[in-house]
């Protein structure tokens, strides 16, 4: 899991720790060749964690027992890290507007959904990694934004509609479906809503 969060990140970190060496880099083999050496090298990081991390999952050291009721926080919290994600997709929305870079901030807060209701080292690990790793990234970006004098168009009603409808329909399916076929963890269940 640690070599994977090491590779993963760290290719993600290249922008914001080497964006000369990238810059130079690309212009040396092409935007499609990094492309897609990015993509292999950040695939192999991600099955590295989740088989690393399913294999800790199975022996687990507990840090903590968080309280039944962080579950409510982390689905507000993860609802509206899906809804930055929906605004980083969507063009022209006032989301991106505003925060300029909706998918790290989202990052952030679906990682700190996942550490306030689990109390696992693996989870510390995992989640505080990509939670530290989100913060730093969108301070690098917004002083890089300044530093290259950015301007970011206002976004209309419509297009931020849509973030936010796409968003929430996203999270909907990964609580009620998705997760649990992933990680056999259903977070949110009809039985959780009415306790």
């Amino acid at each position: 899991m640690l070599s994977g969060l090491l590779i993963f990140l760290g290719a993600h970190s290249l922008r914001m720790l080497a964006p000369e060496w990238r810059r130079s880099f690309i212009a040396k083999v092409g935007l499609l060749r990094w492309r897609s050496g990015f993509a292999l090298v950040s695939l192999v990081g991600l099955l590295l964690v989740v088989y690393g991390f399913a294999g800790v999952r199975e022996d687990p050291t507990v840090i903590w027992l968080p309280s039944m009721r962080t579950r409510y926080l982390a689905w507000g919290l993860s609802l509206i890290g899906f809804v930055l994600w929906g605004a980083a997709s969507i063009r022209g929305n006032l989301i991106k507007s505003r925060l300029h870079h909706p998918l790290a901030l989202g990052t952030g807060l679906w990682a700190l959904a996942h550490l306030v209701s689990n109390g696992m080292l693996a989870h510390l690990i995992l989640f505080g990694s990509i939670f530290v790793w989100s913060v730093a990234s969108y301070l690098a970006a917004r002083v890089r934004d300044v530093d290259e004098s950015v301007a970011y168009p206002r976004g209309s009603k419509s297009a931020t509609f849509g973030a936010v409808v796409a968003g929430t329909v996203a999270w909907f399916v990964s609580v009620v479906w998705l997760h649990g076929w992933l990680v056999d963890i259903r977070p949110l269940s009809w039985a959780l809503l009415f306790e």
